[in-house]
């Protein structure tokens, strides 16, 4: 492992591991229990990657915006979500990637 800069809140991440400022660990195989910010999928395209742009977002805000309310499903474009049904289908994207989509 190698120590690496931080990503700034608001710029583009990969969602491996959290590499967010103020959410990523500072040594190996140490977990930060509740980041400040985590690296969230947006509704944007990533025009470095060309797939779902990921960025360093406040864990709270993403939190509010994840959780549905009780009897519902996760909306189209979101993060897949344990113990939550997506309301299309739990769609594989690459790199450990699962985005609920509209059924086909």
């Amino acid at each position: 492992m190698m120590c690496e800069a931080c990503t700034p809140p608001g710029e583009e991440c990969i969602p491996m591991g959290n590499t967010c400022c103020d959410g990523g660990s500072k040594q190996p195989g140490q977990d930060v229990a509740e980041p400040g910010h985590v690296c969230a999928a947006t509704n944007e395209q990533s025009q470095r990657y060309n797939s779902t742009k990921y960025t360093c977002q406040q864990r709270a805000a993403v939190k509010l915006m994840q959780a549905p309310a009780v009897g519902s499903c996760v909306a189209d474009g979101q993060p897949c979500a344990d113990g939550v049904d997506c309301c299309g289908v739990c769609a594989y994207k690459g790199a450990d990637t699962m985005m609920c989509e509209a059924c086909t």
